[in-house]
């Protein structure tokens, strides 16, 4: 029997990691909205090229010590 090198790391460390990463994502990506219509049938369909950027607010800030 061989032993694995690579160790999965702990599924709370992965969690972790996860919520930090989204964290600095909100700061990086800009904040947007695209326009929408109605439809025919009544679902809201995004309009294509209309992105606009929006005020930067975002919702996660930094632990505080």
């Amino acid at each position: 029997m061989t032993k694995r090198k690579y160790k999965v790391p702990h599924t709370l460390v992965i969690l972790f990691s996860m919520v930090v990463l989204a964290q600095i994502l909100t700061y990086l990506v800009p904040a947007g909205s695209f326009d929408r219509v109605e439809t025919e049938t009544g679902r809201m369909q995004v309009v294509p090229g209309s992105f606009h950027l929006t005020p930067d607010t975002p919702m996660v800030s930094p632990p505080q010590a």
